[in-house]
C-alpha cells in the first residue's frame, strides 16, 4: 500500500483537534489504518527513563505540573510528559481541571476533602499513591 500525505491548515478546528480524510478504492484497504488511529487516541505518550512509551488514558490518575515540568501519574509511577496541561484538558471528557497545576481523571476519584486548602491541594508529589483523591 502506498500512502500520500497532504496537510491543510484549518483555523476553524479546536485546539488539539485534527480531521483526517482517507481516500481509497476499497474500504478494506484502510481498515487496519483506521483501527490503529482509533487505538492511538486511547493513549498518552510519556517519557520513562529516557524512553518514550504510551500509557492508556484510563490508567492515568492525573496530570500535574511541578517545578516547570508536567507529569502523568498512574498507580505505579509518575512519568514526565511533553504536553501542556491545557492541551490535555480537552482530550477526554473524564479529565477535569481542579487547579492551575492539576487535571484529574474523575474515574479514579473516590472522595474529595474540602478541608484541604489551596496551598496543599496541588502538592501532588507528596501524595500517597495508595490513597485516593
Amino acid at each position: 500500500m502506498k500512502l500520500f500525505i497532504n496537510k491543510k491548515i484549518n483555523d476553524k478546528l479546536k485546539l488539539n483537534e485534527i480531521n483526517i480524510l482517507i481516500e481509497c478504492r476499497k474500504e478494506e484497504d484502510i481498515d487496519d489504518l483506521i483501527e490503529y488511529l482509533n487505538h492511538y487516541q486511547e493513549k498518552v505518550l510519556v517519557i520513562d527513563e529516557g524512553f518514550i512509551r504510551s500509557i492508556e488514558y484510563k490508567d492515568v490518575i492525573c496530570f500535574f505540573s511541578d517545578n516547570k515540568y508536567n507529569y502523568c501519574m498512574t498507580k505505579n509511577k509518575n512519568y514526565k510528559i511533553n504536553h501542556k496541561l491545557y492541551e490535555l484538558e480537552e482530550v477526554r471528557k473524564e479529565f477535569i481541571r481542579i487547579s492551575k497545576k492539576c487535571i484529574i481523571n474523575v474515574n479514579h476519584l473516590q472522595c474529595f476533602d474540602k478541608s484541604i486548602n489551596r496551598k496543599n491541594c496541588c502538592n501532588i508529589g507528596q501524595w500517597n499513591r495508595r490513597k485516593s483523591f
